[in-house]
């Protein structure tokens, strides 16, 4: 794969939680995190907004030169991958609630995702083929207006509240179909009583995949693929990050990529850039949630 990095875009701090479990699995390139704070949840907006936020984002992972993008965001995905795909050249992985590991399980499977996802074509094909597929479960999803802004909000006061505005239903299986919902999975899973699915390691494999073909049908051997590793495992790891943000120049439309912090400066060190409104606050919550994990 090129060497011209990996991006992440998300409509705030959900996906963190899945920039994470890619970490964990791909080492050795240039990672983007572009996380849109300002104009964040997604998930009640109207498509003609997302549509044109996403866009704006891509556009500068265009010029970027990015080798590939993951869409941290079920709505974005629900309702833009096939367009994304159809517009940019660069190979880009979305994430979808996992709907079918928890529909093998059988029982009841609750869906719980913002009210664009809920309503998007996309969601109701899936949900479909897993109750085809599938034939003891039945699939309940119920879209949450406010629950992703609630955990963004929470976050950034730096304190998770001991409770969310969670639906009261019977479950045997979570269903989270928003990468915002994996912040507070365990609540979920003690709330419900019940195993929680998120799409974010099937991000993660697709990711390791995608890297691997590519690195393959440009003849390269194994030993020249970015090294799989645990990313962000322990306090010494965080000595392998280096925090950047972008700088925006006022009167000229080319762009620069500021250093913000760097903690030590070692050879072959991960380089992590936090891009987009909420760079800061997005470089800080990944810091106290993800990095000494």
């Amino acid at each position: 794969m090129r060497s011209g990095g990996i991006a992440f875009f998300d409509s705030g701090v959900g996906g963190l939680s899945v920039l994470s479990a890619c970490l964990k699995s791909v080492r050795g390139l240039p990672v983007y995190y572009y996380g849109d704070n300002a104009r964040a949840p997604y998930g009640n907006r109207n498509i003609e907004e997302i549509r044109a936020y996403t866009h704006e984002a891509f556009s500068l992972f265009y010029r970027l030169g990015v080798s590939a993008v993951v869409v941290a965001c079920n709505t974005v995905t629900a309702l833009m991958i096939d367009e994304l795909r159809a517009t940019y050249s660069f190979p880009i992985v979305g994430i979808e609630p996992a709907i079918l590991p928890a529909a093998r399980k059988g029982g009841r499977v609750l869906v719980l995702a913002t009210k664009a996802t809920a309503e998007s074509a996309r969601l109701k094909r899936l949900t479909a083929v897993a109750q085809r597929r599938y034939q003891n479960v039945k699939i309940r999803t119920i879209p949450c207006a406010y629950l992703a802004e609630e955990i963004e909000r929470a976050c950034r006061c730096g304190a998770l509240p001991s409770t969310f505005s969670l639906p009261r239903v019977e479950a045997d299986g979570v269903v989270l179909g928003c990468t915002h919902y994996s912040l507070i999975k365990n609540r979920i899973a003690e709330f419900y009583g019940a195993e929680v699915f998120d799409g974010n390691d099937a991000v993660a494999n697709r990711l390791r995949q995608l890297i691997a073909e590519e690195e393959k049908s440009r003849g390269n051997s194994g030993e020249n693929l970015p090294k799989i590793g645990s990313f962000c495992a322990s306090k010494k790891s965080l000595r392998r990050i280096h925090f950047f943000v972008e700088k925006r120049r006022k009167k000229a439309r080319r762009f620069s990529l500021k250093k913000q912090a760097c903690f030590w400066k070692l050879k072959n060190a991960q380089v992590l850039y936090f891009l987009g409104s909420g760079r800061v606050v997005n470089r800080q919550i990944y810091e106290r949630m993800f990095a000494f994990r």
